[in-house]
C-alpha cells in the first residue's frame, strides 16, 4: 500500500475519499502508529488530497497530539514532519499557529545533536555496542530537529504570520541552530527560514548583526549541498532588497556576501539569476572610497555577470540587469582597474557590437554606454 501511495498522486486522493485517513488516525498499536503516520505523511504530500485531509479536523487534533506525547525520537520526527507537510497553505499554517503548534517545534528545536562526538566516536572505531547506540541517537535527534525546522519553515510561508513569528523567537532559534549544528540538511532549513522573514524590517536588522551574514556565507561553503548554497545565496540576496539600508549592504559585501550571492548565477532557473542581478545592482551604488573594489570586482562576480549577458537563454530584463551592473562599475571611482578586468572578458567588443542593435531599446542603450565607458567605440 505505501508503495502504491507513493508512486501514483491518484491513490493518494482515492485513499482519502475512502475514509481511510480516520482509520489512520485511530490505530493506537505504537509499531502500527509508526506506519500510519508514514502513510499520512505520503498522503499530505499531495495538494489535491491535503485540500481533502485538511477539512477532517479529527486528523489535525491527533497530529498535535502525537507530537505532544512522550513519544520515541522516530515518532517524534515523523509527526513533526507529517505537521510540516500539512502546513503549506495559508490556512493550515494560520490554523496550526493559533493550535499551538510554534512552541511544540520550537522546543524540539532544543534537542541536542552534538554529531562532532559521533564523529569522534566513528573515528576511534570504538567496538562498544553503547557508541553505536550513541550515534544512532544523535541521528535520530537530527531527525527530529530537521523536521521540527521544516515545520517552521512551512510556517513562515503567509505574510500575516511572519511577525509573530519572529516575536515567539522563530528566527532566533533557526539562527541557534545554523550556528550550532554542523548537519548541512539542518543549515537548509535555518536558511529557508531565515529567508522567508527577510521581508521584515526587524528581521533584515538582525540578520546585519556582526558575524550572521559571515555565518551564512560559512554555511555555504563550495564543500556544502548545492542547495545550501542556494538557500545562502536567496538569503543574502532577499535581505539586500528588503534592508533598504546602506549599513546592511556595506555588511554584506565586507563579510563576503557578495561572491555568495553571484553564485545564483549559474543557476538553471532564470528567476533566481534575476534574483542575484537586482542585488547585485544596489551593492554596487553603495558609496565607498575603494574597500569594497575587490568584493565587487571579484572574477566569480564580475565573469558571472558577464555569463548572463553572452548567455543565449538571457531575457531582455536579465541581460539589461547585467549590463547595469557592469555599467556601474565602469562609474566607479576605480574605472581604470574596473575597465582592465571587463576588457579581458571573452568576446566583449563583439558582443557589445550585437548588443546595441538589440531590439529591446533599454538593451541597446545600456550596451553603448558600457562600450563608451571602455572607450570601445561600438558602430
Amino acid at each position: 500500500m505505501e508503495v502504491a501511495i507513493n508512486a501514483n498522486d491518484e491513490v493518494k486522493v482515492a485513499v482519502v475519499e475512502a475514509g481511510c485517513v480516520e482509520k489512520l488516525t485511530h490505530i493506537s498499536s505504537p509499531s502500527l502508529q509508526m506506519k500510519a503516520i508514514d502513510l499520512l505523511i505520503l498522503i499530505c504530500a499531495n495538494d489535491e488530497s491535503l485540500k481533502l485531509v485538511s477539512a477532517q479536523q479529527e486528523l489535525v487534533t491527533t497530529a498535535l497530539g502525537w507530537l505532544k506525547a512522550p513519544t520515541t525520537l522516530p515518532q517524534r520526527a515523523n509527526s513533526a514532519l507529517l505537521l510540516a507537510n500539512m502546513a503549506r497553505t495559508d490556512e493550515m499554517c494560520e490554523m496550526f499557529i493559533s493550535r499551538g503548534l510554534v512552541s511544540l517545534l520550537l522546543h524540539l528545536t532544543q534537542i541536542e545533536e552534538p554529531e562532532e562526538v559521533c564523529s569522534s566516536y566513528l573515528l576511534v572505531e570504538f567496538s562498544l555496542q553503547l557508541s553505536g547506540l550513541f550515534c544512532l541517537f544523535l541521528q535520530l535527534s537530527g531527525k527530529v530537529l530537521v523536521s521540527a525546522l521544516s515545520a517552521l519553515r512551512n510556517l513562515c510561508l503567509p505574510v500575516s504570520q511572519k511577525a509573530g513569528l519572529v516575536e515567539s523567537g522563530v528566527l532566533d532559534a533557526a539562527l541557534r541552530c545554523l550556528r550550532d549544528s554542523k548537519w548541512p540538511h539542518v543549515h537548509f532549513k535555518c536558511l529557508g527560514i531565515a529567508r522567508l522573514l527577510a521581508p521584515l524590517k526587524e528581521v533584515c536588522v538582525q540578520l546585519s548583526q556582526p558575524g550572521t551574514v559571515a555565518l551564512v556565507c560559512e554555511r555555504c561553503s563550495p564543500a556544502e549541498p548545492a542547495q545550501v548554497k542556494i538557500e545562502g545565496s536567496r538569503l543574502l540576496a532577499g535581505l539586500v532588497k528588503y534592508c533598504q539600508s546602506e549599513e546592511v549592504m556595506r555588511v554584506v559585501i565586507s563579510e563576503g556576501g557578495v561572491k555568495l550571492i553571484a553564485s545564483l548565477l549559474d543557476s538553471a532557473h532564470l528567476s533566481l539569476r534575476n534574483e542575484a542581478l537586482l542585488a547585485l545592482n544596489l551593492l554596487a551604488v553603495v558609496k565607498d572610497d575603494g574597500e569594497f573594489k575587490t568584493s565587487l570586482t571579484d572574477e566569480v562576480v564580475v565573469g558571472g555577470v558577464w555569463g548572463v549577458v553572452s548567455a543565449g537563454d538571457s531575457s531582455p530584463e536579465l541581460v539589461s540587469n547585467a549590463l547595469t551592473f557592469l555599467v556601474l562599475l565602469a562609474e566607479k571611482q576605480w574605472t581604470a582597474e574596473v575597465r582592465e578586468k571587463l576588457v579581458m572578458l571573452e568576446g566583449l567588443t563583439d558582443k557589445l557590437d550585437s548588443l546595441t542593435q538589440n531590439d529591446s531599446q533599454t538593451v541597446s542603450d545600456l550596451a553603448k554606454q558600457l562600450a563608451k565607458k571602455l572607450s570601445l567605440n561600438p558602430t
